[in-house]
């Protein structure tokens, strides 16, 4: 075989690859999920004096774990959810809903309800 035709031969076979590589993505993407969250922040500050609060908000990413009746449950890092006051959960399809926090482990990860 020569150069050229390993070389052809190499990139045949990743095409492969890419082509087994997206059909398993395709197949997994409805259950990644993209979460967003609104946080309270109190901060003092140094020029005014006293304390105020913004909104901070923030995203992560989600894995569909579980499904009933009544709720999709979602396992997400704890970094993610920790100090959320609101969080929203958006599926592959382009629809969100509202999340809440069913519970929670700052050494492992959290579990959410949409």
């Amino acid at each position: 075989m020569s150069g050229d035709e390993t070389m052809l031969a190499a990139f045949a076979h990743g095409a492969d690859i890419h082509r087994e590589t997206a059909a398993r993505v395709y197949d997994v993407m409805p259950a990644l999920v993209s979460i967003t969250t609104t946080t309270i922040q109190n901060v003092q500050s140094w020029f005014r004096g006293g304390n105020y609060q913004f909104e901070s908000k923030s995203a992560g990413t989600g894995v569909i774990m579980g499904q009933n009746e009544n709720e999709i449950l979602i396992v997400t890092n704890n970094h993610v959810v920790e100090g959320a006051e609101d969080l929203t959960v958006s599926f592959v399809d382009e629809e969100s809903v509202s999340g809440v926090i069913k519970g929670r482990s700052e050494e492992h990860t959290s579990e959410l309800q949409s």
